[in-house]
């Protein structure tokens, strides 16, 4: 059966636009942890972004597939996050 609520995107994204945008993402995989505890407000874990997600620079090619609760983070060539999208 159909289900036409099932391909609508999470009602939160203005959340998550309000904790991420002008925030540097963090990849708290790769990075040095001593580092991490240094930032504070200006910068946000990638590990705290939920699943699935896209956090890719603005420029870069992505594909056109449509995940309806894939959140997309989108940040500029210092780091900061100017998009917040879910697709």
């Amino acid at each position: 059966m159909f289900e036409p609520a099932a391909f609508q995107p999470p009602q939160d994204v203005d959340e998550w636009k309000a904790k991420l945008m002008g925030k540097i993402i963090i990849d708290d995989e790769k990075e040095d942890k001593e580092e991490i505890v240094e930032q504070s407000e200006n910068t946000v874990l990638k590990s705290t972004i939920p699943k699935p997600n896209r956090v890719q620079y603005e420029n870069s090619p992505m594909t056109m597939d449509y995940r309806p609760n894939r959140l997309n983070v989108i940040y500029d060539e210092s780091g900061t996050v100017v998009q917040v999208f879910y697709a």
